[in-house]
């Protein structure tokens, strides 16, 4: 098991004026159904989060963005293979980090980052500028939380951790009294993506990324961590380049008219 204590975190707390002027993605679902009772099925994807100097760097906000492209590109049958350099100095400099100055590295408000986005492409590749609309989902909202992860491959989750959390490869409310501390802090804030889940009910799994690997947590660990979590939507990753598709449809709209 590596130690998680000696990696870094990042997520600058939130505002919760900031969180309740968000975008609520409630309010922009037109049906409602039941999520899927298990999306065990992506553990067949093929797919691992990437470091990206997270065990050196607090740039766990540029990471979670990072490597949920790349799990949104995997679950649609594609590669997208982002380098370090893109999250370091391509995502996390736009919050003031600065290569060689120390005194930057102070991690990441996630709303800041999501709006960034919003506002201005980030290329993650040399042709693939990731840009488009967020929304904030109820962290109490499991259901949501569920819908999240099946329709949009992913939820950009930020969370307070406990430091017994640090000393175990498995992440649950129960934990072993070896591993310490159980109370989640504000100061170990981290920011991590939430991938797939085996089930809906309070001790079933929900498989997270961070620092590098897929962890498994349960579903109550998750509600007694979570402090935001947000849906992005990225057009780029429909695999398609949808500018050029639609320029194509206006072209032959105009022949036709001639």
């Amino acid at each position: 098991m590596p130690d998680f204590r000696a990696m870094r975190l990042g997520r600058r707390p939130c505002d919760p004026e900031q969180i309740a002027r968000a975008p609520q993605l409630a309010h922009h679902v037109r049906v409602l159904r039941p999520p899927p009772a298990s999306l065990s099925q992506r553990a067949q994807v093929p797919y691992a989060p990437k470091l990206h100097r997270n065990d050196s760097l607090g740039d766990c906000g540029a990471v979670g963005i990072a490597n949920g492209a790349q799990a949104d590109a995997a679950l649609r049958g594609y590669a997208l293979d982002i380098a370090t350099e893109r999250v370091v100095d391509g995502l996390y400099a736009r919050g003031g980090y600065r290569e060689g100055h120390p005194e930057t590295d102070t991690g990441l408000v996630l709303v800041d980052v999501l709006q960034g986005l919003a506002r201005k492409a980030w290329y993650a590749g040399d042709q693939l500028p990731l840009t488009g609309p967020w929304a904030t989902v109820d962290p109490d909202d499991r259901a949501m939380l569920a819908r999240c992860m099946d329709r949009i491959g992913w939820v950009y989750a930020g969370v307070d951790l406990a430091p017994a959390d640090l000393a175990v490869d498995f992440w649950d409310t129960s934990l072993p009294a070896f591993a310490g501390d159980p109370v989640p802090r504000s100061d170990l804030g981290h920011c991590i993506d939430l991938y797939w889940y085996d089930g809906l009910d309070d001790t079933d799994l929900v498989h997270v990324g961070t620092w590098g690997l897929i962890m498994r947590a349960t579903w109550r660990w998750v509600h007694s961590r979570l402090r935001e979590s947000h849906a992005v939507i990225w057009r780029p990753l429909a695999g398609i380049d949808y500018d050029s598709l639609c320029a194509d449809v206006e072209t032959y709209g105009k022949v036709g008219e001639a």
